[in-house]
């Protein structure tokens, strides 16, 4: 089972978000994935950035917001995903590890990162959880809770 990287994005307004432009990156600044025209997130619906659609699919059949091949993948030890708006303003940056206080089983073995709620400050590694299994991209958290 190796769906390759993947990172989720959650629209959790109440607005539709044109992110046509937009720019995924990790922490090196080398690494730009450009979000296709006509990319718009509808409220409370997740969008999946794959680096390789087909390992993705493979893994994940009934996903079906996900972008891919998106050229760069993400370390299993630490590594920074940062969102820019098409005019290249910081929309959201997480910068992750995988030593405590960050969840270490979630180290490229198989579980991944999940938020705990989209409320949350998704800076602080308490409000992250390793996921049961592999993940749930394109829905609801495995290890979601109420604020």
């Amino acid at each position: 089972f190796d769906p390759d990287d993947w990172v989720e994005i959650y629209n959790n307004s109440m607005d539709a978000v044109d992110i046509s432009l937009w720019l995924l990156k990790d922490k090196d600044d080398e690494h730009i994935f450009t979000i296709p025209l006509n990319t718009v997130l509808l409220p409370n619906q997740f969008l999946v950035f794959c680096k390789d659609t087909s390992n993705f699919t493979h893994c994940f059949p009934d996903v079906i917001k996900y972008i891919g091949n998106i050229g760069f993948g993400l370390s299993g030890g630490s590594d920074m995903v940062r969102l820019y708006d098409s005019n290249g303003a910081v929309v959201d940056v997480v910068e992750y590890d995988d030593d405590d206080p960050w969840p270490i089983s979630a180290d490229g073995n198989g579980p991944t990162i999940e938020l705990k709620n989209p409320s949350l400050d998704n800076e602080m590694s308490e409000n992250w959880a390793a996921s049961k299994d592999y993940g749930t991209p394109g829905e609801l958290n495995s290890v979601f809770t109420n604020n």
